[in-house]
């Protein structure tokens, strides 16, 4: 796409009408994201980085904080699953679901409690 596009340009690149082409181009200029000039006789129409690299600047902020918390948040829980791991028990051939409960045998809880 070409830096400036009149509004039949642009409206060709999509499959709803002109009329909706033209208000979505009214919606764009009134929050500053595009501008239009004259050209002859034509109006073009061209992209306004510029309100967007301000959102881009603001959410970089947000990014970094929440990169370093997430990774804060995923050492302790690593830290604290090692700490909470339960002793491996020997394994019970005999019982077809003891392979995936295995490690899950905490004190206090008792999975297989079967006389012998």
């Amino acid at each position: 796409m070409r830096e400036d596009c009149t509004a039949s340009e642009i409206a060709r690149q999509f499959p709803i009408s002109r009329p909706a082409v033209a208000k979505h181009l009214r919606v764009l200029e009134r929050s500053d994201l595009i501008r239009i000039a004259r050209r002859g006789r034509e109006r073009v129409h061209r992209l306004n980085p510029e309100p967007l690299l301000a959102v881009r600047d603001w959410l970089a902020a947000y990014r970094r904080f929440w990169t370093d918390s997430l990774n804060r948040l995923k050492l302790l829980v690593e830290a604290t699953k090692e700490s909470l791991r339960p002793p491996r028990t020997a394994v019970d051939d005999r019982h077809p679901a003891h392979h995936q409960l295995q490690g899950l045998d905490w004190p206090g809880l008792r999975l297989f409690d079967r006389k012998r």
